[in-house]
């Protein structure tokens, strides 16, 4: 190049050089660049508030399903603590029946039916409290082992005056049509 040449510029339609200022192009100043990056933050910033929006709408919808459920289902457990409150309690009763009285709590007075001595009725001896009438009515009364199923240690048909026995624990006793016992002191 000579001294009187010029440098190229920056072609502005294609077809031609130029010298002239205004055709060149124009680089951002600093001012502009933080003016557009600004301007993004901007329109980000609104563009995420109007997600957050949008999810927050909908979830506050969900929540309170959430809340709806949450609360169907606590209700729900109240109904079934209830009763199973009320299943324990009757399963009690029904295991205290079943266990029958304690020893404290064993009869002196015997009637028709099996028992077991020292649990349902008191160790001793035992007499009829009315006279046994004899003949269809006759009285029977046995002696048995507990938990045999039925092995006889005594046993009695009694068709007149009054039946006496004499029982221990771990014996069951066992009377038909002879009316009631009594411990005897």
């Amino acid at each position: 190049m000579s001294t009187n040449e010029q440098s190229p510029s920056p072609r502005t339609d294609g077809n031609s050089e130029s010298n002239n200022a205004a055709d060149k192009p124009v680089r951002p100043t600093a001012s502009r660049s933080v003016t557009l990056t600004v301007g993004a933050l901007i329109i980000g910033l609104a563009a995420g508030l109007g997600i957050g929006y949008a999810v927050h709408g909908s979830s506050s919808s969900t929540d309170a399903a959430k809340k709806d459920t949450v609360s169907e289902r606590d209700a729900e457990v109240a109904r079934k603590a209830e009763e199973l409150d009320r299943r324990e309690k009757e399963l009690d009763e029904r295991e205290a029946a079943l266990a029958g009285p304690d020893k404290s709590g064993a009869k002196s007075i015997i009637t028709e039916g099996l028992w077991t001595v020292g649990v349902d009725i008191t160790p001793g001896t035992y007499r009829m409290t009315q006279e046994a009438k004899g003949g269809d009515e006759t009285c029977y009364w046995a002696i048995e082992k507990t938990g045999s199923n039925g092995e006889l240690i005594a046993n009695d048909l009694v068709s007149g005056g009054y039946g006496t026995v004499t029982l221990t624990e771990g014996q069951d006793f066992r009377t038909q049509d002879c009316g009631s016992w009594a411990l005897q002191k």
